[in-house]
């Protein structure tokens, strides 16, 4: 086992860094490791430079109280003090029946408390600007959560970059994209490309319309498989007619 020394909240943390690793990810950029209970986002020896949520950017996010937009909890740095990563809350992923098996009333519940989050985003000044698909979790108790804020921007701290004076809209645009990835991805195949696009294209962009048009949707279902199914029958129906 082979284990590497790193400084969180002033104190050493052995963390065990070999294939074996206790591990909740991994990407080009870091790997993120389970240390007691809390997830470590560790970045590659080639990203110390390049990424983009440095030690500035992690203070200032996490000291902004979100619900279901994960933040940054301690900023990580080796035995000479140079920043590796950020600590944040260890999620699971929960399976692809979790997320179908979720009613309708707490999928709306977890759209609730994604739009407050954005609405507090916009308030200090923050812009989510990763459109990915693979930054939308579900957890095995049902709740959704946007997981790596690696490209958010964060304007007080930008020399450089003048904030959007569209800033909310553009946090609400990121909220809506990313329950749409969501939703047509465990709706839909994953070779039915045209399903997915067809699905995502129907819904508004302003934020009232598209919450609206969900409720309106969902109102006869119970749960996610439930709007699955009439989803899938009301296509079908579409391509044979």
């Amino acid at each position: 086992m082979e284990y590497k020394t790193y400084i969180v909240n002033d104190k050493k943390v052995n963390v065990r860094i070999d294939r074996q690793a206790p591990m909740l990810g991994k990407g080009y950029e870091s790997i993120v490791y389970l240390v007691q209970g809390k997830a470590f986002k560790l970045y590659r020896s080639y990203m110390l430079d390049k990424h983009n949520l440095g030690e500035k950017e992690c203070w200032y996010l996490r000291e902004i109280p979100t619900r279901r937009v994960l933040l940054p909890d301690q900023p990580i740095y080796d035995e000479k003090g140079k920043y590796y990563g950020y600590t944040a809350k260890a999620l699971w992923k929960g399976e692809k029946e979790d997320f179908l098996e979720m009613s309708v009333s707490t999928f709306l519940e977890n759209v609730k408390l994604l739009y407050e989050d954005a609405s507090l985003l916009t308030k200090y000044h923050v812009l989510m600007d990763d459109f990915n698909e693979n930054n939308v979790m579900v957890t095995e108790d049902q709740k959704i959560y946007i997981i790596d804020p690696g490209y958010f921007i964060c304007y007080p701290l930008q020399k450089e970059k003048e904030e959007p004076k569209d800033l909310e809209k553009q946090n609400d645009l990121f909220i809506r994209t990313n329950l749409l990835f969501l939703l047509s991805s465990h709706i839909f195949s994953k070779k039915d490309e045209f399903g997915k696009e067809e699905f995502m294209n129907s819904f508004s962009h302003n934020k009232e319309s598209f919450i609206y048009e969900l409720i309106e949707e969902m109102k006869d279902c119970y749960t996610i498989q439930d709007y699955q199914k009439k989803i899938l029958e009301e296509m079908e129906y579409k391509r044979v007619y």
